[in-house]
């Protein structure tokens, strides 16, 4: 019986099953969405290709609400976020035909479209499995971000350009700048 394509839609075939609509206009709604896409084969096909390449909305949500989310999930939510404007697509019947149910969802579906580019900008393409691990925010989403990365990653040189300069400035040639990483400044 299910030949869902999701683990949502799965979940959704099983409430429904579980909890049956009573009200008769809801049934009758249901109903004309599913006869209005049976007669759509090819379209029906399409909404089934696009739906799997959705992930679990639903799971990657409550990860990122509980700051539980790894950075190749905040990638995966981007990745389905992209379908959803195909799939609002799918959802446009004839004008003069088609479902009431299914005009209603179609404006009522949201494409989140502020959060995929926020997504889209923030998150790199290839983030870390871990978010300890650097390199999952984008290079220019942040300049304070970008400026500690270089402090970072081109620290031995700062430190020598540093040096250098003192020697010149206080005429002490044996002068030696090092890093110590049991220094800790406390404010």
């Amino acid at each position: 019986m299910d030949v869902t394509v999701t683990g949502m839609g799965a979940r959704l075939l099983r409430a429904w099953i579980l909890r049956p609509l009573i009200d008769r206009d809801a049934i009758e709604g249901r109903l004309g969405a599913v006869s209005h896409l049976l007669q759509q084969t090819v379209v029906r096909g399409e909404i089934r290709k696009e739906l799997k390449g959705i992930l679990d909305l639903e799971r990657l949500t409550s990860r990122i609400t509980l700051g539980l989310a790894a950075p190749r999930e905040l990638v995966a939510l981007r990745k389905s976020l992209a379908q959803l404007p195909v799939l609002k697509k799918f959802l446009t019947p004839p004008p003069l035909g088609g479902s009431e149910l299914l005009r209603h969802l179609h404006g009522e579906l949201d494409e989140l479209a502020d959060i995929r580019e926020r997504l889209e900008r923030a998150i790199s393409d290839e983030p870390p499995a871990l978010a300890t691990d650097p390199g999952i925010i984008r290079t220019g989403y942040d300049g304070e971000l970008d400026e500690l990365r270089t402090l970072s990653q081109h620290s031995k040189q700062i430190i020598a350009a540093m040096e250098e300069r003192e020697r010149k400035r206080t005429n002490i040639t044996s002068l030696k700048i090092r890093f110590n990483p049991h220094f800790w400044l406390l404010h």
